[in-house]
């Protein structure tokens, strides 16, 4: 069954890839499956064991190929760069020169070297696709309709102690990204839950959606991504409701009705069921501790190094020299390399995006199906945001929080500041004086 589901994912996805052109909604939708997709692919086909970023090459150049089609066809033209993407080119590049005084310049120069072209496809490109609502609409429902295929292969996956079993090596199980497949899982979540809102409710199309759920809550379950199943679990609660209420302006009560029902599941799930230790309440625990545990050794050389590294940082990537790794809390991770430079951009990049994804989501002159698109992506950012106080750093995963940060900035621009000029054209044409709107081949009165 799981090859026949791969045959399937192959199939639509030249498909998909012929159809960028027209619909560059696709590229991006196909970008936030990059990792997840690669990880199913690997398990039949030894070509993408041994060239493992053969996937990640061919997502970069179909958003490469959009971009410069887009390019061609004008559709760049006044091109108005949102702030957020200002900030993280100036935080990119602080992390960059802060080579120069990073406690591990090593370090420093092996991870931007490694997450740079990744930082360029995914977070400065990819949300350019979207020029406009539809291809919105399109990017999520091929999130929706292609992730679920993702989603279900996971589900029929062999899961090793965590991840995709995808080779073996000396009789040793070689396994993907358990986080990214959790991660993708719950983007797909989102989007079913959320978009059924958007139009007709309680149709089969909405059922069919409501069992997408369903799977995708398998997948996190299964791969032992506790933080994703929380996050997936609260960022759903939350914004069900207000997406019901604030996007699509329907009653809010069968949204916290579904909540209800889905809360008290859970409950009985958790009685019912023996939890591995991985799930039980006390390990949880002591697993975040130990990051805040590392956190404070990296916070101790921070301090330690006096006010100049107070303002400007021990440097990117210095945590590696003194844990080997990185403190997988992003936000203290960028007070302590960056400094407070670093951190007041990071912070005003989340703020900005807040205020925009609230804008957009509440603005009546969108369609409701519009708004309740952009809640889907609002919800992701925030998914994502949580997830940085306990998993990656500012270079690497937590660079999907930059994606869904600049996609919200971009939809802000195209959107809501296009329907603001639109606007105001017509209340000027509304002002002119009678004789200028007088009739073709009318003469104006004097």
């Amino acid at each position: 069954m799981l090859q026949i589901i791969i045959y399937i994912i192959i199939i639509a996805l030249f498909v998909l890839a012929v159809g960028v052109l027209g619909k560059p909604g696709i590229a991006i939708a196909l970008a936030w499956s990059m990792i997840a997709l690669e990880s199913v692919l690997q398990q039949s086909n030894q070509f993408l064991v041994s060239n493992s970023s053969f996937i990640n090459f061919f997502v970069a150049g179909l958003v490469g190929i959009t971009i410069v089609w887009g390019i061609i066809r004008g559709k760049y033209r006044k091109l108005k760069i949102p702030i957020q993407c200002w900030l993280y080119l100036v935080l990119i590049t602080y992390c960059a020169v802060s080579y120069f005084w990073s406690q591990s310049p090593i370090d420093t120069y092996d991870r931007l070297k490694l997450q740079l072209p990744y930082i360029i496809t995914f977070c400065l490109l990819a949300p350019m696709c979207l020029i406009n609502a539809k291809q919105l609409n399109t990017a999520i429902a091929v999130l929706i309709y292609f992730g679920i295929l993702i989603v279900i292969a996971i589900n029929l996956s062999k899961i090793g102690l965590r991840g995709i079993i995808i080779d073996s090596v000396q009789g040793k199980a070689v396994e993907a990204n358990p986080l990214a497949a959790a991660s993708f899982s719950a983007y797909v979540g989102f989007a079913s839950l959320f978009s059924i809102w958007g139009k007709k409710l309680l149709n089969f199309n909405s059922l069919l959606k409501l069992c997408f759920v369903g799977f995708c809550v398998t997948a996190m379950y299964g791969s032992g991504s506790r933080g994703q199943v929380i996050a997936f679990a609260g960022i759903s609660a939350i914004f069900l409701p207000l997406i019901a209420g604030v996007a699509a302006k329907r009653s809010t009560i069968l949204a916290i009705v579904a909540i209800g029902i889905a809360t008290f599941a859970v409950v009985i799930f958790v009685e019912q069921t023996e939890l591995t230790t991985r799930w039980q309440y006390q390990k949880m625990l002591e697993d975040q501790i130990g990051r805040f545990d590392m956190l404070k050794e990296v916070m101790k050389h921070w301090i330690s190094a006096g006010p100049a590294a107070w303002v400007f940082g021990i440097g990117s990537s210095s945590s590696f020299k003194y844990l080997n790794a990185y403190p997988h809390i992003v936000f203290g991770e960028t007070l302590a390399e960056e400094g407070i430079v670093g951190f007041i951009l990071l912070v005003a990049i989340i703020s900005i995006t807040f205020r925009q994804g609230i804008q957009l989501m509440s603005n009546s002159s969108l369609p409701p199906e519009v708004r309740v698109n952009v809640g889907i992506v609002f919800a992701i950012f925030t998914f994502n945001l949580l997830l940085s106080f306990k998993q990656g750093s500012l270079l690497s995963s937590a660079s999907t929080v930059f994606c869904f940060a600049l996609i919200i900035g971009w939809l802000h621009t195209r959107l809501l500041r296009r329907k603001q000029q639109e606007n105001k054209n017509f209340i000027a044409s509304q002002q002119l004086p009678n004789s200028s709107l007088a009739p073709l081949g009318q003469k104006n009165p004097s």
